[in-house]
């Protein structure tokens, strides 16, 4: 077998760790290489050699070779986020757990103007530091930090099921295989698809989207707001609990809900596609600011500046309109089949998704060119309906309670479950076989087959 290829289980990299420390005494580190600021300016950062003292407990973090498949989970602005392996020393390696490590070069911070004290002051605000501390809420994550004369390090626990998105594919594709699996091989594949869509809601969305709500009500009720929120910042756990992660962006509200307001903040760096229209606005008015800060004019004077300072925005709601982004692509992630690539809706690829989805919520859209009409998605009405109060373009017509709309999901989400076991009800008790009784969306009938033992299902996951 190829050398680069082998991969180190949790106990080969915890003795490979010790003896390393054993021997060296002392951190060792080793160059990679690292794309730098906007993939534009190349560097080498330095990743620390199989093992990392960690802190004064005889803690180690145990890291796996650069080569190996599972040691970096992703790249970040700063550095990279690798999975390695807490343990003490000396232990009998019962206490070892799995971490998410997020190393940033020190250098790259510095270049890049990222406020490394915002993000440890929000992460303090949700959870108490220490990987063994209890959870204020279950969707918060815990999380330790440390310091090298290289690098910063946010160390935080790691999620099974990785980010949103690659539990959605996930889903999908064992969604898929079992919905084909059933029906066989001469199935319309326009039907399949559509049941595959439908099934997908049930089983991926409703439950995973109100946990989203109540995680946003956690931290806006802490006066923290993300302000990247995107599927990738949102992890899936083995219990199927969304959790919050990357809090780089992330500000603390004033007593108004306001951020990204006054002198001293930096830009707000978050994805263009989930960005909301006043933090992108924020943006460009920072960015004049501090061109006007850098080549101030002789004869400026301070009320010239005072003019250019941004104003702040309500964060909050700048969160809920990217939690509404995210619940669209959601809901049009299940419908992804012949003729329709319902995965490619809300994408970079098609920029006028906003136009198009408001279009059809209003009714003033074409059969022949809208997604939604052309191919008949069975979509409930209430998920679009709460979509377009979240994106509403205009803050002041945009809702920014959290906590109202868990509620109203959760009751549009009981009477769906509640209807659709009436229909196999009625169709039971007519003594007729119900067509598509293994993909209703009930909690007797729709248990995925390909999930876990004891993982709950969409009637059970909140």
């Amino acid at each position: 077998m190829d050398k680069k290829a082998v991969t180190l289980d949790a106990e080969m990299v915890i003795f490979r760790a010790e003896c390393h420390v054993a021997q060296c005494k002392s951190n060792q580190y080793q160059p990679y290489l690292h794309s730098g600021p906007q993939r534009q300016m190349p560097c080498v950062v330095q990743v620390p050699k199989n093992a990392f003292l960690w802190d004064w407990r005889e803690g180690i973090m145990g890291f796996r070779d650069l080569d190996d498949p599972q040691c970096v989970i992703s790249r970040c602005r700063c550095g990279y986020v690798f999975n390695c392996v807490y343990f003490h020393k000396g232990g009998d390696g019962k206490e070892k757990c799995a971490v998410a490590l997020k190393l940033m070069d020190k250098r790259l911070i510095t270049l890049e103007g990222d406020d490394l004290e915002a993000e440890v002051r929000a992460m303090r605000m949700l959870q108490h530091i220490g990987m063994d501390s209890a959870l204020r809420s279950r969707h918060a994550i815990r999380w330790e930090t440390a310091e090298c004369p290289y690098n910063h390090y946010i160390a935080t626990e790691y999620i099974s099921n990785g980010s949103l998105i690659s539990y959605m594919h996930k889903r999908f594709g064992e969604i898929r295989s079992d919905v084909h699996r059933y029906l066989g091989a001469r199935a319309n594949p326009v039907d399949a698809g559509k049941r595959v869509g439908t099934w997908f809601l049930h089983d991926v969305v409703l439950p995973l989207f109100h946990q989203i709500l109540c995680a946003l009500a956690y931290i806006h009720t802490q006066n923290v707001c993300h302000l990247d929120f995107d599927p990738y910042n949102v992890a899936v756990d083995r219990h199927r609990v969304v959790r919050l992660l990357d809090f780089g962006s992330s500000q603390l509200m004033d007593g108004r809900s306001s951020v990204g307001g006054g002198r001293d903040f930096p830009q707000i760096k978050t994805k263009l596609l989930y960005r909301s229209p006043e933090l992108r606005k924020n943006n460009r008015d920072r960015a004049t600011y501090q061109r006007f800060v850098a080549h101030r004019p002789p004869h400026a004077t301070f009320r010239d500046e005072q003019k250019l300072i941004p104003p702040g925005f309500h964060g909050a709601k700048s969160d809920l309109f990217s939690a509404g982004v995210v619940c669209l692509e959601m809901t049009m992630f299940g419908f992804n089949y012949v003729g329709c690539t319902g995965p490619a809706f809300v994408s970079m690829q098609n920029p006028q998704y906003r136009d198009q989805f408001y279009a059809h919520v209003a009714k003033q859209c074409t059969t022949q060119t809208c997604v939604f009409c052309a191919h008949n998605l069975p979509i409930p009405p209430f998920i679009l309906q709460t979509i377009s109060k979240m994106m509403a373009p205009n803050p002041a017509d945009r809702i920014h309670d959290a906590v109202a709309l868990a509620s109203e999901w959760k009751t549009n989400w009981d009477a769906l479950l509640h209807k659709a076991n009436d229909d196999v009800s009625r169709q039971v008790q007519h003594h007729q076989q119900p067509a598509a009784a293994a993909f209703t969306p009930s909690p007797v009938v729709a248990r995925p087959t390909g999930s876990a033992a004891g993982q709950p299902t969409f009637a059970t996951a909140c």
